[in-house]
């Protein structure tokens, strides 16, 4: 049988950057979260994954700065396949009713992951957001058609 390591290793943005995750949304410690996110991105100014997640963190908390403008657009030039960094980015201009620009960012999620369902969703949210109500029902309709066995559809 294998041990499991006992601690984390300190040279791996990426093993920081599920940690975070877990500590974020299972132990509800967000200032330990953002600790975390910004050692991974010290650690390597090229994990896509933590810059995403903390300029995620910090549009939750309302504390976007500088900084967490400039990792945000950083991102999807480290990583501009990735379809969960192109839907997290969408979150941040959704939650300041930038709607156009989190349309646009959901429509790249969708393009590399055709099959990743909250990229549809957020389209269809950000769709009716905006008003756009022929889009938002076609996308809908898509969505219904894609994944008729999802219960969040």
């Amino acid at each position: 049988m294998r041990s499991r390591p006992s601690a984390l290793d300190d040279r791996l943005a990426e093993a920081h950057c599920s940690l975070a995750l877990v500590v974020w949304e299972g132990d509800r410690d967000v200032e330990k979260a953002e600790r975390l996110l910004r050692h991974a991105v010290a650690l390597d100014r090229n994990c896509a994954l933590g810059h995403a997640r903390l300029v995620r963190l910090l549009e939750v908390t309302e504390c976007v700065d500088a900084g967490a403008i400039r990792a945000s657009q950083h991102a999807p030039i480290l990583d501009p396949l990735s379809p969960l960094l192109a839907l997290l980015l969408a979150n941040g201009p959704s939650r300041a009713a930038r709607f156009h620009e989190a349309i646009e960012q959901a429509g790249k999620a969708i393009e590399l992951e055709p099959e990743l369902v909250e990229a549809w969703e957020t389209l269809w949210i950000n769709l009716a957001s905006a008003w756009d109500w022929d889009r938002a029902e076609r996308v809908l309709r898509e969505i219904v058609a894609r994944f008729p066995n999802n219960p969040s559809v």
